[in-house]
């Protein structure tokens, strides 16, 4: 059930500075509300639609959703807001992640304390910035989510970028906390040991990554999943980590494994993580447009869809 006195509320807030506009086809009576609320329609269905025509005394066939113009200043900052957003996400997402993986030089058991703290450092940022930016903290999410019309490549482009700056100044975060050695142990490496080969180390990625990113892909457009999508993005990448951990580290993240190499200064094996990551990217997305029906119960506003 929607709320109807929220929405007369938000009718009568004409003096908010941001502004989505309703109009009526073959009328020149407008209503006005704050644009945030413009993504919040399909989420709460059709009714609310109803009530607003019905209040404004038209058919709701006849109303329609117009997003107000927004200034280059406006423009700007919206933009940068985003981009710090996936910079304070990414950094978040390793430096958990990486805290837990030198927490096991103190004797933890790191075979669920490893995947949990970075699945649960996913979960952290998602819930902290996910609504501004989407959500990617991974370039092969920003990849799938370019090649599925989510973003455009000028943002996919400054996307990659924020994430990768925030991963190398977790690396760094690291590196100062605890030095050197301890960022070098939170590289991703084959296991070599467990005769994990360069090409296993690619195909592991890639369908650790397909997996990571099909989830993000379908939960973000669900109208079932709902309010649990983050939580599911944050499980699947931990138990995916549990999978796949012990033998290619689990990166499923180029930035990620960038963030590491960097501030340890060693760049063995990383073309691995970068290559895998974006072809499992791209092997999600294949396989999300193959099996999900245009007409899937999804939304069209929802987190990784900026």
């Amino acid at each position: 059930m929607f709320d109807k006195g929220f929405w007369l509320e938000l009718l009568m807030a004409s003096k908010v500075r941001e502004l989505c506009q309703v109009t009526l086809r073959g009328s020149v009576r407008p209503a006005y509300w704050p644009s945030v609320c413009g993504p919040l329609l399909p989420k709460r269905g059709s009714d609310e639609l109803g009530f607003l025509a019905k209040t404004l005394g038209y058919a709701p066939s006849t109303v329609i959703v117009i997003p107000a113009q927004r200034t280059n200043v406006e423009e700007i900052m919206a933009d940068t807001k985003k981009l710090l957003a996936e910079l304070f996400g990414s950094y978040i997402l390793l430096t958990i992640g990486g805290f837990a993986i030198v927490s096991t030089a103190l004797g933890v058991d790191g075979s669920l304390v490893i995947p949990l703290g970075f699945g649960l450092g996913l979960l952290i940022g998602l819930y902290m910035f996910g609504e501004v930016s989407g959500g990617h903290y991974n370039p092969a999410v920003s990849l799938a989510a370019l090649l599925d019309g989510r973003v455009d490549v000028a943002t996919f482009a400054m996307y990659v970028v924020a994430q990768i700056i925030g991963f190398v100044l977790a690396g760094y975060t690291i590196a100062w906390a605890f030095g050197e050695q301890a960022v070098a142990a939170t590289m991703t490496m084959p296991n070599r040991g467990a005769g994990v080969t360069d090409l296993d180390t690619v195909l592991l990625e890639i369908l650790g990554t397909a997996l990571l990113v099909g989830v993000i892909l379908r939960v973000t457009k669900s109208d079932v999943v709902g309010s649990t999508a983050f939580l599911g993005i944050g499980l699947t990448l931990a138990g995916l980590a549990i999978a796949f951990g012990g033998f290619t580290g689990g990166s499923f993240n180029p930035g990620r494994s960038i963030g590491s190499a960097v501030a340890a200064g060693d760049f063995t094996n990383l073309w691995l993580y970068i290559v895998g990551p974006l072809i499992g990217g791209i092997v999600a997305w294949g396989a999300y447009k193959i099996t999900v029906p245009d007409d899937a119960d999804t939304e069209d506003d929802e987190p990784v869809v900026e």
